[in-house]
């Protein structure tokens, strides 16, 4: 959840400001607090230092969020800013939810421009870290064994999205544990998954999930791969 700070405060505005730093960039964002409607209007999504590659990658996400996009070059910074049906919000719960996904897929959007692959890369960069790939013509999927020492998991994830499209990951979770099922089972519960199977007795379990991704495989990896490790660290203590 983003920690908003209060950055000044009178009798008819609260201005609110979040900042977030990655991949050497500044990614800040302003909401106020109108206290004539007690309503919560976020102002925009600054980007910084951007270029005009990245610009272009961000509007793959205009549709999907509702925003515009402006750059000033002399100031190398990218303005977001909400559209007219998506600025107010009840409270400041609700502006984060909203900026937590657009910020992840932001994320996805600067990691790909700081190091675009060409296909033969990626699949090379998949195997290498255990992943199998399968392109299919109107799907593409890709699988992973994590054989951990809290219990063995068989992910798989199929995507129907082309790259640099927008669209939602599916995730498949089986998992063999004895011990720690429970655990992690609730470990993939609290980042999002559903329990769609569980067998105590026999210690295996059934999770799905899914998640809005632009299609590059190396990142959903990447994301799959943190969770994983999240919860084996969870777990193991």
């Amino acid at each position: 959840m983003i920690n908003w700070s209060l950055e000044s405060e009178d009798a008819v505005l609260s201005t609110y400001v979040y900042r977030y730093s990655v991949l050497g960039k500044t990614i800040e964002v302003r909401a106020v607090l109108d206290k004539a409607i007690n309503k919560f209007k976020l102002r925009f999504v600054s980007i910084k230092p951007s270029d005009e590659n990245e610009v272009s990658l961000l509007t793959i996400l205009t549709s999907h969020f509702r925003f515009t996009i402006d750059y000033i070059p002399s100031d190398k910074i990218v303005m977001i800013y909400p559209s007219p049906e998506t600025e107010l919000f009840d409270d400041l719960r609700s502006i984060s939810t909203y900026i937590d996904s657009l910020i992840a897929l932001i994320i996805e959007v600067l990691s790909y421009s700081s190091n675009p692959l060409l296909k033969s890369e990626i699949n090379y960069e998949l195997l290498s870290r255990g992943w199998i790939l399968d392109l299919g013509e109107s799907a593409t999927s890709m699988f992973k064994v994590y054989d951990t020492k809290v219990g063995i998991m068989r992910v798989n994830v199929e995507l129907e999205h082309h790259q640099l499209e927008l669209g939602k990951v599916k995730v498949d979770i089986l998992i063999r544990a004895i011990t720690a099922l429970n655990c992690i089972v609730n470990s993939l519960a609290n980042k999002g998954f559903t329990e769609s199977i569980i067998y105590d007795d026999l210690g295996i379990a059934h999770l799905i999930g899914e998640f809005p991704s632009l299609g590059i495989l190396t990142l959903i990896a990447d994301k799959i791969d943190g969770i994983i490790n999240d919860v084996v660290k969870s777990c193991s203590q």
